[in-house]
């Protein structure tokens, strides 16, 4: 068994690296997006959204069919054009980038603020553009937790960085085993320090959604999706709580309980009436 363990290890994060990206998007991005007339500055807000956009409709031009236990619908491709990673494209066709900020100075930014979808897409297209520099962020980022055990949005940033590198090396592998085990071990830290965080929760959710069927861990991202829905029922409704009713019905349709999904879409949707995933999702499901 423990010769097999690191081979089923590898197998699980090689998929997992091709996926978990949509973890950081739950809403595809506009189709178009006009390219960036100047030097984009690095994690410049704007800046990077317009890149992180141009980066998905290259991804959304090859589109390749889902995968087994995903969402039912075409998952975008982890690749730009063929042979091209995560923002290579579109490296070609933007000028040089301003200089890279400092490492500390990004590191510190997750500080004092509660990191959500936008932050973590943020700098999960920052490093799958720079993913010469996902080592030191990774690197600083453990620094600062050593220095701050206590602070959850550093372990959400953590995993982030681990899911850009596990995104950007997708061969499989024993290695994208042991990456996407310390994305759910920061994820988890977080979930610890801070038991009802959005995003810890998500992105451990889904990510173990995406896991392959023979590992048999879809009840456990279930329960996690259902915990997590608990939590959204207690708070104020914020757009991206949608995406857990999408996942969450997903999971129970490919566990064979339609009627239980279709319920639970609905309920999102009564939530959520703009929401065009959902939308689209009851469509489908109610055609005869």
């Amino acid at each position: 068994m423990k010769a097999v363990l690191p081979l089923l290890l590898g197998v699980a994060g090689g998929v997992l690296g091709g996926l978990l990206a949509h973890a950081l998007q739950p809403e595809p991005p506009p189709a178009r997006v006009p390219a960036p007339e100047r030097p984009v500055p690095s994690l410049d807000e704007a800046a990077v959204e317009r890149i992180a956009m141009a980066v998905m409709e290259r991804r959304l031009a090859s589109r390749e069919p889902a995968a087994a236990g995903s969402s039912g619908s075409p998952v975008a491709a982890p690749r730009g054009a063929e042979g091209e990673g995560p923002g290579e494209g579109i490296a070609k066709a933007t000028p040089a980038a301003a200089p890279d900020p400092s490492i500390e100075d990004l590191v510190r930014s997750f500080r004092g603020r509660k990191l959500g979808p936008d932050d973590t897409n943020r700098l999960f297209t920052w490093l799958s553009i720079r993913k010469e520099r996902t080592a030191e962020v990774i690197a600083a980022l453990l620094k600062e937790i050593e220095a701050d055990p206590a602070n959850p949005e550093l372990q959400v940033a953590l995993a982030t960085a681990y899911v850009a590198d596990l995104s950007n090396n997708t061969v499989p592998g024993p290695q994208q085993g042991i990456v996407w085990m310390k994305a759910s071990a920061a994820y988890d830290a977080a979930i610890k320090l801070e038991p009802e965080h959005w995003m810890a929760r998500y992105g451990k959710a889904f990510g173990t959604s995406m896991a392959p069927e023979f590992l048999g861990m879809r009840p456990e991202s279930i329960r996690q999706f259902e915990e997590l829905l608990e939590i959204q029922k207690r708070k104020a409704p914020e757009p991206h709580h949608a995406a857990t009713y999408f996942r969450l019905g997903t999971l129970y349709k490919d566990a064979g309980n339609v009627e239980k999904a279709q319920k639970l879409w609905a309920e999102g949707l009564a939530l959520f009436p703009d929401n065009e995933q959902l939308k689209g999702t009851i469509e489908v499901s109610t055609k005869k």
